[in-house]
């Protein structure tokens, strides 16, 4: 008795393994899709994002990247930041929030990412090797990023 229903218990697992394993390639294409689609939302509502991710606990360097970048947007293009066709948005990684956003832009940690055109421009090294010592280089390096409009 005891060795129908183990063989009845491996039967049911390996069917219901075989079910899951059909079910799978639905799931990737449905967060794949979902993926594309809120790419493609965000570059219909902003032609330009500017996104810093960051972490709950912050140092000295992580507040001067945000502060700097956040001035140099305000300063190279006052009008779009304004109109709203260039964007700013420092979003902690963890929150839910931060967390969805970081997935659909691509970013993987702290990190500062200029999204354009569905492209994601990570400037983060250069963001933290001049935020605190030559900001001008960093609002050099957006402006490049970011191109003409």
């Amino acid at each position: 008795m005891k060795s129908i229903i183990s063989i009845r218990m491996k039967t049911l697992s390996i069917l219901v393994g075989m079910i899951a394993m059909a079910f799978l390639p639905l799931q990737t294409d449905a967060q794949a899709q979902s993926a594309q689609d809120s790419k493609a939302q965000m570059k219909a509502a902003n032609p330009v994002a500017v996104y810093y991710f960051h972490y709950t606990r912050r140092c000295h360097t992580c507040n001067e990247v945000e502060a700097q970048a956040q001035k140099a947007l305000q300063e190279l293009y006052p009008d779009l930041m304004k109109s709203g066709k260039i964007t700013f948005a420092s979003l902690n990684l963890e929150e839910a929030e931060g967390k969805r956003v970081a997935g659909s832009v691509g970013a993987n940690g702290q990190s500062l990412l200029v999204v354009k055109d569905g492209k994601s421009y990570d400037l983060t090294d250069k963001a933290f090797l001049y935020a605190t010592t030559t900001p001008a280089k960093l609002k050099q390096e957006l402006q490049k990023a970011i191109g003409k409009i």
